[in-house]
């Protein structure tokens, strides 16, 4: 029974390591889109303009469309107007300093009142020395009611700003920008159409990059994959290239029954656009992994082995 295990764990792990030591070659792939989008709206409103057009390529952070903006605008000058008055109003210490120097003056009479009645007792009334004395007391209460006041206005200058900064972003939302580069194939509204939040304003898609699909055997692809280095061939050829290069991105962890093959996904460098998708063609896995992902030494060929090792050499003792 050992024996027969030892054999059958060899010959997964022999077939492992001839996956991941040899090209693999796969006859059918479909060119499909990574990423695609309905560009939403992001606050309700009159469109006042569409600057694109189908078939028009925008970069990251282009503007695509704007919300009537007029009462956003009003809102930032407003907001910046109040945090304005705010700030002078926080960073405004003349109660504060007229407090001490107040209390300052309250406590030197009372110093001299006291004073004067320890040498002669007569020299200030009772009731004048507890006016001075409850004096000094109320300077001491408006001191702390100054300081008081002035934390407060800080913290209205920052609500202020906090306001500010959220009518600045109900200001931005108007603008309906490009989320990646890419190629307009849609315009779903025009200008003057009023739009909610949600609704899309246009169809973006990447094509910079695109994604080959096709099935691997699951003998094949019994090793890890990923980041492996593709070359990809399309039927019929582009014009100037016919070969593009790639790397596996995703293996899909659950095995067809019916043909054994799993789903195998690479991305595909499409930076002068000659792909398209929805063209198909032929794909080869090789055995060297992409640049900038250099294979790991440490991670088995199969889940739970091992690296392989170099076989032993089995004698025989007579």
């Amino acid at each position: 029974m050992i024996a027969r295990s030892a054999v059958t764990l060899a010959v997964l792990v022999v077939c492992a390591a001839g996956a991941v030591g040899q090209n693999i070659d796969v006859d059918s792939v479909l060119l499909t889109l990574i990423e695609e989008i309905e560009v939403p709206a992001r606050t309700a409103g009159q469109l006042a303009t569409v600057a694109i057009h189908e078939g028009q390529s925008v970069a990251e952070g282009d503007e695509l469309a704007l919300v009537r903006d007029v009462d956003a605008r009003l809102e930032v000058e407003r907001a910046k107007n109040e945090v304005a008055a705010a700030k002078i109003i926080a960073e405004n210490d003349t109660q504060l300093r007229l407090a001490k120097s107040a209390l300052e003056v309250a406590k030197a009479e009372f110093q001299r009142a006291e004073t004067s009645r320890s040498k002669y007792r007569r020299s200030v009334s009772d009731t004048e020395f507890d006016k001075l004395r409850l004096r000094v007391s109320e300077l001491s209460l408006q001191l702390e009611q100054a300081q008081h006041e002035l934390a407060v206005a800080a913290i209205q200058r920052d609500h202020k700003q906090i306001a500010r900064q959220i009518a600045e972003q109900k200001l931005e939302s108007c603008r309906l920008v490009a989320p990646f580069g890419g190629t307009v194939v849609e315009i779903m509204r025009r200008r003057g159409e009023w739009i909610e939040p949600g609704e899309g304003i246009a169809k973006l898609v990447r094509m910079d990059r695109l994604r080959a699909e096709g099935f691997v055997s699951a003998r094949l692809a019994a090793g890890d994959l990923r980041g492996r280095r593709v070359t990809l061939r399309v039927t019929p050829p582009s014009e100037s290239s016919s070969e593009f290069a790639g790397k596996v991105v995703f293996v899909h962890p659950r095995v067809d029954p019916v043909n054994e093959q799993v789903l195998v996904w690479a991305e595909i460098d499409n930076a002068d656009q000659q792909l398209k998708p929805g063209q198909r063609g032929a794909m080869q896995i090789h055995a060297e992994a992409a640049r900038g992902n250099a294979p790991d030494a440490r991670r088995g060929s199969l889940v739970g082995l091992p690296a392989p090792a170099a076989p032993a050499v089995l004698k025989r003792h007579d």
